[in-house]
């Protein structure tokens, strides 16, 4: 066995030290809990399969994005960035859920089951 030097940190500081960032999102905050609470309504968790384009995984993303942006005052790219994406992900979504929620019926009974959950979780 090679011991380690002292200045080579073990494999799991080193994964730390780089994903910094996404594990702060990923513990127990409001986003993850947002998040779950859109899977448990969808069936699709939107931190999943962030490049995968199938309607319901988009559909569960835009919502992540549109109920996050509109209940807090976080900055759109900060939103955006917590799936990878970019700001104007979080424009294209809002406009894309405002559409399809005053088209659908029933997307829009979902988006106000939605709206209820997460005002409830933000106040």
């Amino acid at each position: 066995m090679i011991p380690r030097h002292k200045f080579n940190p073990p494999d799991e500081v080193h994964q730390r030290q780089m994903r910094s960032d996404v594990r702060r999102y990923t513990r127990a905050s409001k986003e993850s809990k947002l998040a779950q609470i859109i899977k448990d309504t969808t069936g699709f968790h939107p931190y999943l399969q962030r490049k995968y384009r199938g309607e319901n995984q988009v559909i569960a993303r835009q919502l992540f994005l549109v109920l996050l942006s509109r209940n807090t005052t976080t900055t759109y790219e900060r939103i955006a960035g917590i799936i990878g994406m970019d700001h104007a992900s979080v424009n294209a979504s809002q406009k894309a859920i405002d559409a399809r929620r005053d088209t659908d019926k029933q997307f829009r009974k979902l988006y106000e089951e939605l709206e209820t959950k997460t005002k409830k979780l933000y106040s």
